[in-house]
């Protein structure tokens, strides 16, 4: 099964007042795309270090299949979580273009996908996750904002329009998988085997879980960490994958 790839660029102590606010992301994504025509899958995590980490996900949602998409922000969340050990997210926005339809809330979705509906709109979407610390604990609240993207007659992208979202309550498989990874981090070995162990049901052998606890944990997804420093000013998208079509 292939695997995603990464480029991480990390931002440290001299963050100030860039740390993570969705009207500034909003604001960003929608101009790049305005700019470039286009927006690659872009997850970005603050810590409560206040270091924040762009990941440059290029092909991290290039999959049919749901769970392998969700295997994926796993597994990307569990390695940032291991290059970060003793801190914690709190706050996580992908940034996304994607299919979308419109459906009354009150009748079935006429399609599985947005993507077979004929109807269907190309919208940059921006979905969001906040750790929130109360006295009692942390709690997960996730939001959602999207524009629709309006293109001519050549495809070329000439405006974005507000997207009404249906209302109700927001919940992103990917991100939460994203946050699961990271803190998979935080278990020792007996921890995590219990817990596949419970998930298998009471049948399952120590080999079983030793089995799927390799596949669940220990993939890997090429990443590279960069700090703004480290970036050469006119590095594109096309030079890096050169760079690493050479490298394999």
């Amino acid at each position: 099964m292939s695997c995603a790839s990464i480029v991480v660029i990390i931002y440290m102590d001299e963050l100030g007042d860039r740390n993570m606010q969705l009207d500034k992301i909003i604001q960003m994504a929608k101009d790049h795309i305005l700019k470039h025509g286009q927006h690659l899958p872009e997850i970005i995590v603050e810590l409560d270090t206040q270091e924040m980490h762009v990941l440059a996900a290029l092909d991290i949602t290039n999959s049919d299949s749901n769970t392998e998409k969700q295997h994926r922000f796993f597994t990307a969340g569990r390695m940032i979580g291991e290059d970060n050990p003793g801190t914690n997210i709190e706050h996580v926005a992908f940034i996304v273009e994607a299919w979308m339809g419109q459906y009354a809330a009150n009748k079935p979705r006429p399609y599985d996908q947005p993507s077979k509906d004929p109807n269907r709109k190309e919208c940059l979407v921006i979905t969001t996750l906040d750790v929130i610390k109360k006295e009692d604990g942390r709690y997960i609240e996730q939001g959602m904002h999207a524009v629709e993207m309006i293109r001519d007659g050549s495809g070329k992208l000439v405006d974005l329009l507000p997207w009404e979202l249906e209302r109700g309550k927001v919940h992103s498989t990917l991100l939460t998988a994203f946050l699961a990874g990271f803190t998979s981090t935080q278990l020792s070995k007996e921890q995590k085997d219990d817990l596949l162990a419970n998930m298998l049901g009471p049948d399952a052998t120590g080999e079983e879980v030793q089995k799927l606890s390799k596949k669940i944990y220990e993939r890997k997804m090429y990443m590279k960490s960069f700090t703004p420093s480290d970036i050469p000013r006119k590095q594109s998208t096309t030079s890096y994958r050169k760079t690493k079509k050479h490298r394999k």
